[in-house]
């Protein structure tokens, strides 16, 4: 006999062990489970002054810094991550939104040259909102 549960706003129903399409289900969840840990990747060409970064269309972001730009994050459910790689392409720099706190009051510079690679981190909690925090320098 099979029934349904809900996970992360999905509901799954299960098939009873040994019924056909368990070993699919199983398969589909684990993937299901790998995705909620990982977040799903996309990539993000910053190539006009607003780009905005659309969670939902995944958490592990390569964000490729084309002009100067300001980011917004959309779609960031409370208690959850966005991961920014920042690929530099040249010495272009980021304005953020004032609704991140990061790391010693101040948002981070981008590290300038082709090439170069940040990586920064804004988590959404649910008291405190967007805090962000952030590794530089990986050229």
């Amino acid at each position: 006999m099979s029934y349904t549960r809900d996970f992360y706003g999905t509901n799954y129903t299960i098939p009873a062990r040994r019924e056909t399409g368990w070993a699919t289900w199983v398969s589909d969840f684990l993937i299901a489970i790998a995705e909620k840990l990982t977040g799903t990747p996309q990539t993000v060409d910053a190539d006009i002054a607003l780009t905005d970064i659309d969670c939902s269309a995944g958490h592990n972001v390569t964000l490729n810094l084309l002009s100067n730009t300001e980011i917004t994050l959309s779609n960031l459910p409370e208690g959850d991550r966005a991961i920014l790689f920042v690929s530099q392409t040249g010495s272009f720099a980021i304005t953020w939104a004032d609704t991140i706190m990061w790391r010693g009051g101040s948002s981070p510079t981008i590290t300038s040259g082709a090439g170069a690679l940040d990586i920064l981190t804004v988590f959404n909690h649910p008291d405190l909102g967007f805090i962000g925090d952030f590794a530089q320098d990986y050229s």
